[in-house]
């Protein structure tokens, strides 16, 4: 009905007579029972009824990958070279002859194709046939090449030719499938559907024994039993529109066939179920595949073993790091109190050199051999070095000269000190003194001023003048008459 309906309407677009418009039948569709569609023992029995080779092949593959009768039609020889691309060897021409010549029963072809029935709308459909339907379909691929032989040809299929083809090496037009179908159909005892219209061996009712195992199987194999996962699997093998929305894009992005792709795994898994007889399941891989597999196999039984011994070596490694750091460390002890050693004995001589120096400097000094004031000025410079004010200098140690004087008066020391030599010391002297030679120290320090020993003597006289004055006066220090001084004799000599 539908051919002559498409027969009227190309006859009435010749003429450019104005068509009809489409009526559209509200026809009922009622949910099918099992009873409904053919079964697979009547696909078994079927096959028996079938003519040739190719009838065989036809039907078997039918079955098994669920695809519509235009999709199979238009398939030709490359797309079935391309559907077992992944059995191919690396370096190995792509061909039909290298193809046929390794096992069908290792071989799961991946058939890819936009449905021409719900163009422009198609979803991509990825189906696949069992290693069965292969089985038949090499048969008739084989039978094709000794025919073109014995007609004289040279025995190669052209890759554009149809997958299955008429004798005169066309595609299979719809109504020869369907009498194929209907043939078969005939020889089952030419039952009908459940509206009593169609035959029970068709086209579509193999799609649905197809669609209809995968789904109720789906949750007998490991792969994935959810159930949504099951509605995506039906609809991509089929190539129907996403039944959810939410699921839409699961399509946008199936990955390419590998061995190992998540597609292929489910097929595979399902194979015993959309198989015409039983049959055993065997994973075919190439041999650079297979190869991979087992050195990712022995890295695996290498690996903990690695581990193992890698943990060993950074352990030893570490144990060897920490009796450097010890080593390093005693060394550094060791260096340490050598250094310090070493440092006590530096200040050791700097402190003899500089008491040296001081009695040198104090050898002829007539207030010291008089009142006997060498130990003592020693005495304040040991204790100047433990408060670490000691720099030895000629105005140093003439200080040290004049604290040791006070100092042995102040202590009783020396009791028959003249008159003019005595210096009443108190407390007072002793703030004024620091405070004025602060300041002088203060400015030195300060300025970074070279100042010469004899600009050093002059200043400590004047200073000590200050001090007298000041201290007889019982007066506070000028601190600008200090500057004034030093800077005086600093400038001008």
């Amino acid at each position: 009905m539908k051919l002559k309906l498409d027969c009227f309407r190309a006859l009435l677009g010749e003429y450019e007579i104005k068509k009809p418009k489409p009526i559209k039948l509200d026809i009922k569709t009622d949910r099918i029972r099992d009873k409904d569609i053919v079964s697979w023992e009547e696909i078994e029995t079927a096959m028996s009824f079938c003519k040739g080779i190719r009838d065989k092949a036809i039907l078997s593959f039918f079955v098994t990958t669920g695809l519509r009768s235009s999709d199979v039609r238009r398939l030709k020889i490359s797309s079935l070279i391309q559907a077992c691309d992944i059995y191919f060897e690396e370096g190995e021409e792509k061909n039909l002859e290298t193809l046929l010549s390794k096992n069908p029963d290792d071989i799961i072809p991946c058939w890819e194709m936009m449905p021409k029935k719900t163009d422009p709308k198609s979803q991509l459909c990825v189906t696949f046939n069992t290693p069965e339907a292969s089985n038949y379909l090499w048969q008739y691929l084989n039978d094709r090449i000794e025919k073109n032989i014995k007609k004289g040809e040279n025995g190669i299929i052209n890759p554009d030719e149809p997958l299955f083809a008429t004798s005169k090496k066309n595609h299979l037009r719809e109504n020869a499938v369907e009498k194929l179908f209907q043939r078969l159909n005939d020889n089952l005892g030419g039952r009908k559907d459940k509206n009593g219209v169609f035959g029970r061996v068709r086209t579509h009712s193999v799609r649905k024994l197809f669609s209809t195992t995968v789904r109720r199987n789906l949750t007998q194999i490991v792969v994935n039993s959810d159930k949504t996962s099951e509605i995506d699997i039906v609809s991509i093998f089929t190539g129907h529109v996403p039944p959810n929305e939410s699921n839409s894009k699961v399509y946008e992005a199936i990955e390419d066939d590998s061995h190992d792709s998540y597609l292929r795994k489910v097929y595979t898994a399902l194979v015993p179920y959309l198989s015409i007889q039983n049959v055993e399941v065997k994973e075919s891989k190439t041999q650079q595949h297979t190869n991979l597999e087992e050195q990712n196999e022995a890295l695996k039984k290498q690996l903990p073993a690695q581990a193992v011994s890698m943990q060993r070596e950074m352990d030893r490694q570490k144990e060897q790091y920490e009796k450097k750091i010890q080593q390093i460390e005693s060394v550094n002890s060791a260096l340490s109190t050598q250094v310090t050693d070493i440092q006590k004995q530096i200040d050791t001589i700097n402190h003899l050199n500089d008491i040296t120096r001081i009695q040198d400097y104090i050898a002829d000094n007539d207030l010291v051999k008089k009142y006997s004031l060498a130990s003592k000025i020693v005495d304040l410079y040991k204790e100047d070095m433990e408060k670490g004010i000691a720099s030895v200098d000629n105005s140093y140690m003439d200080t040290l000269i004049t604290r040791a004087y006070n100092h042995s008066i102040y202590e009783g020391e020396n009791e028959f000190i003249t008159q003019e030599e005595y210096i009443e010391t108190d407390e007072l002297y002793e703030k004024l003194r620091d405070e004025i030679f602060g300041d002088y120290n203060a400015l030195l320090q300060g300025t970074n001023i070279q100042v010469s020993d004899l600009q050093n003597k002059k200043i400590n006289e004047k200073l000590e003048e200050h001090l007298m004055k000041t201290w007889k006066s019982k007066g506070k220090v000028n601190h600008k008459y200090i500057n004034d001084i030093i800077e005086d004799i600093i400038l001008n000599g």
